[in-house]
């Protein structure tokens, strides 16, 4: 029991839930997000090495978003004329 309490006290699940989301915000917006429990490695290094081929994608993702958009909006008009 004592080993429970020590970890809600660590892990600050022992303060109010509006303590808890100042704490995860204040956390945030200055990129300190914890350590990995698996891999004890600091979790935004861990998204920083993942960032670029998330941005690839996303990016490719919307640049085909707009071309079939246009393109269909210039197939129907072929169509029509």
């Amino acid at each position: 029991m004592e080993q429970i309490n020590a970890t809600k006290d660590k892990l600050g699940l022992n303060d109010s839930l509006l303590v808890q989301w100042w704490h995860w915000m204040n956390h945030l917006l200055h990129f300190n997000l914890g350590k990995s429990f698996e891999s004890k490695e600091p979790v935004t290094q861990i998204l920083f090495n993942y960032a670029p081929i998330t941005l690839l994608i996303s990016f490719s993702t919307l640049v085909s978003v707009v071309m079939h958009i246009y393109t269909a909006r210039h197939y129907i008009s072929q169509t029509i004329s």
